[in-house]
Parts: structure tokens; sequence; C-alpha cells
């Protein structure tokens, strides 16, 4: 699947799964810079997307930069690899990163959207394969894809 099917069928919300591992990279910009300072905001956020990811949380780590910006870096390390999110208020800015071995990392995507409200969203998702892997996971792309509901 190339980029442009790739974000032709996440605009529609269609199923996507890979085979595999991904990388989920976004950029926020244009967030309330109140919320890129708030420890407790960023860490109910992370926390709340971890369930809509369909995640289990493992460690936790949070810390707010004093001076400069005001920003925060947090790193949720998930059974299936991590979140991490980096803060600049100053810019009204917002990275994230997500790596999945499964579950529903767009889920994590969409709730960093309703939370934070951005005015513009980039973001990449790339596949990951492993030449020497005999084990196949699934990534849930879609909400349809989730047999739980």
């Amino acid at each position: 699947m190339n980029r442009k099917t790739l974000l032709q069928s996440l605009e529609r919300r269609e199923k996507i799964s890979f085979d595999g591992h991904i990388s989920l990279y976004a950029e926020f910009v244009g967030c309330d810079p109140v919320k890129l300072q708030d420890e407790k905001f960023v860490a109910s956020v992370i926390f709340s997307s971890i369930v809509q990811g369909r995640m289990k949380m493992v460690d936790f780590f949070i810390k707010k930069f004093e001076g400069g910006g005001g920003g925060v870096t947090a790193a949720a390390i998930v059974s299936d690899s991590h979140i991490i999110v980096n803060t600049y208020p100053e810019a009204t800015f917002l990275m994230l990163d997500v790596y999945a071995c499964s579950g529903s990392p767009i889920n994590v995507l969409y709730e960093f959207i309703r939370r934070f409200k951005p005015k513009r969203v980039d973001f990449v998702v790339t596949p990951r394969t492993f030449k020497d892997s005999n084990t196949t996971s699934k990534i849930i792309l879609s909400e349809e894809m989730i047999k739980d509901k």
C-alpha cells in the first residue's frame, strides 16, 4: 500500500491492517499552550489514548521543563512498545511517537486530536518488518476491525 492510498483510506476511516509492527509519528500544530504545559492534562490524554488504543501500560514517566516554554516530555511503555509525547507550548506544537506491535494505534492518534484540538495535524504511518520474525501481529487502524464492541 503506498502513502497516497493509505492516507485516502485513513481519511475515509476504512479498514486497514498490517501484518507486523508500525510506527506512527504525528505533529500537532496550533494546540492550546495551557494544555501543552499541563502535566496532568498530558498524562490524562496519554492514559485515555492507551485505553482507546487497546494497549496495556507497563511503565510511565513524565517531566515538565521549567523555563523556556514550560514544555512536557512523557513516555508510556506499553506492552506493545511505546507512546512518547513532547510538547512545545511556546510554539503551540506537540510531537507524538507511537510504536505498536498490536492494538489500535490510530485510536491513539484520534484521542490526541480529540483532546488537544490542533489546528493542523501532519502524520506518517510506517509499517515495520523484521526479516527473521516468525510471528505476525495484527495492527488495527479502524474501529470496524475491533471485535469486542
